[in-house]
């Protein structure tokens, strides 16, 4: 096991397929159900890595088996196993099961004196009901990962801007702006203490928090809470989606009688892929409406922003009440 371990931490996965079937034959009958347990985890990981999910998924399934009828149940081992059987259903698309393996996930640490890892989990467990589009879920858990976090690390922590963001947008998606906006506030607040602005997850938060300010027409703020953003997130790939995103924003935010060609609008293609939420590739098309681009009509994006899932509800109450470009100056 501890060879196939160290195969596996140098992405050496053939080399440790093999020795972990070699140690799983030569335990072929034996009661040794927490090492077993350990080899079969240690297979998933490898065949995870082959992209093999479902051979994957099935050497995980054997481990939580075997950790299931020990006494004591190890919740450590259990919650490892899990995280696994999570990462396979992520991989695939298969969020109702991701979903689940976290909410197992987070009754064993709930069950755990120590708690480890439990902010983290109900983090990410909140991630995935957002993207379900289950958002009282979501946003019940981020706020209960957030209160463990400032609990455990303090209120001004980096633990605590993680879920804050989560929750930001989460609130979003329900229509409740301003909690909304408080909540990305503190957040891009505490990593720029953490990090400087100059940082990706600074630069993050500062977007989502410069977007929600568009979305409510304080354009002024917006521009101020944009500002540095496109270079730093453009870091990782001016393609990515966060990068694509930010320059979205900059050419929304432009004046409304401004309406020569701009470089910026290479973003309107770039959230326009299948890769991008749906939300997104709505907004782009709003944006691509207001530059004069595109064949869409506001009416048609009214109705698709109110048939949106996962939901966006400060999105769709902009498109609904005003034309693309809106804007209320505070400058």
């Amino acid at each position: 096991m501890q060879l196939g371990r160290v195969h596996n931490f140098q992405s050496r996965w053939n080399d440790a397929e093999h020795v972990l079937r070699l140690g799983l034959e030569s335990l072929r009958g034996t009661a040794d159900g927490l090492l077993i347990a350990g080899l079969q985890r240690q297979l998933a990981v490898c065949l995870i890595n082959q992209e093999r999910p479902q051979d994957a998924e099935a050497a995980a399934q054997s481990a939580l088996a075997h950790l299931n009828g020990l006494q004591p149940v190890p919740v450590h081992e259990i919650v490892d196993t899990e995280m696994l059987l999570a990462t396979i259903a992520y991989s695939r698309g298969d969020l109702p099961s991701a979903q689940a393996a976290y909410a197992r996930i987070v009754q064993a640490q709930r069950g755990d004196t120590e708690q480890a890892g439990l902010v983290t989990s109900l983090n990410n467990l909140a991630a995935i009901e957002l993207r379900l589009d289950r958002l009282d879920e979501s946003i019940a858990h981020y706020r209960e990962s957030i209160a463990l976090a400032r609990a455990r690390y303090g209120a001004r922590n980096r633990e605590v801007a993680l879920p804050l963001v989560g929750l930001g947008s989460a609130l979003r998606a329900a229509g409740d702006r301003e909690s909304a906006l408080s909540a990305l506030r503190e957040s891009q607040s505490i990593y720029a203490d953490w990090a400087g602005t100059a940082h990706p997850e600074t630069a993050y938060a500062s977007l989502l928090l410069a977007e929600m300010l568009w979305l409510e027409g304080d354009i002024g703020a917006a521009r101020a809470a944009l500002k540095g953003v496109t270079t730093v997130l453009a870091a990782d790939g001016a393609q990515s989606i966060k990068a694509c995103r930010a320059r979205l924003l900059e050419l929304a935010l432009l004046d409304t009688d401004d309406t020569a060609a701009d470089p910026r609008e290479d973003a309107i293609a770039c959230l326009s892929t299948p890769q991008a939420p749906a939300n997104l590739r709505l907004m782009a098309r709003w944006v691509a409406l207001s530059r004069g681009l595109g064949d869409d009509d506001l009416e048609t994006l009214q109705r698709e922003a109110a048939a949106l899932v996962p939901r966006d509800g400060a999105l769709q109450r902009a498109i609904s009440l005003l034309p693309a470009g809106h804007r209320r100056e505070t400058e």
